[in-house]
């Protein structure tokens, strides 16, 4: 799972951080319900009130135990606007295969609207970000997503070029 705001620059991902949806930690009735809509099954003991217990993949290998919470990761969207999407994390793992590990958050995650939470969160910026051509993008810092106007500082040569590009030729 990536971090959170990956690729984002320092500012826009201060920015980003201040509107993030609170992590919060799922009842074992709700993380009963999501299992129960998924299909998976919990471990050899039937205790449903211990928390520590396991719900295992249909592979009896994988499996996530000791709670699940929600967290928040965002994604640009267009050029003004942040979408949140919850992930699920759990307390401890079980089994080898990390991808099968997502794959079950992930199938997990899928059912949260059911148990009331949004699918995504939107939130406008009032500044413009921009996504930096792959080109131009520096490698050792990991920064694509940036304000319009750090962009604009930061590359100052290559917007100048792309405004000139842009705009309209006279005849």
């Amino acid at each position: 799972m990536f971090p959170f705001a990956s690729g984002f620059s320092n500012d826009l991902s201060r920015e980003a951080f201040s509107y993030r949806p609170p992590r919060s930690s799922l009842s074992i009735t709700q993380i009963l319900r999501l299992c129960d809509l998924v299909g998976y099954k919990m471990g050899p003991n039937k205790d449903r009130q211990d928390f520590s217990k396991y719900f295992y993949h249909s592979d009896k290998v994988h499996g996530l135990g000791n709670g699940l919470d929600i967290v928040w990761h965002v994604r640009a969207v267009g050029s003004v606007c942040l979408n949140y999407y919850p992930t699920l994390q759990p307390g401890s793992t079980r089994g080898p295969n990390k991808a099968v590990i997502e794959e079950m958050l992930t199938r997990l995650a899928l059912f949260l609207p059911d148990l009331g939470y949004k699918d995504k969160y939107t939130v406008c910026l009032e500044e413009e970000f921009v996504i930096i051509p792959e080109e131009h993008r520096y490698i050792s810092t990991g920064v694509y997503i940036m304000k319009a106007t750090d962009f604009q500082e930061k590359y100052k040569d290559l917007y100048h070029f792309l405004q000139e590009k842009m705009e309209p030729k006279d005849k």
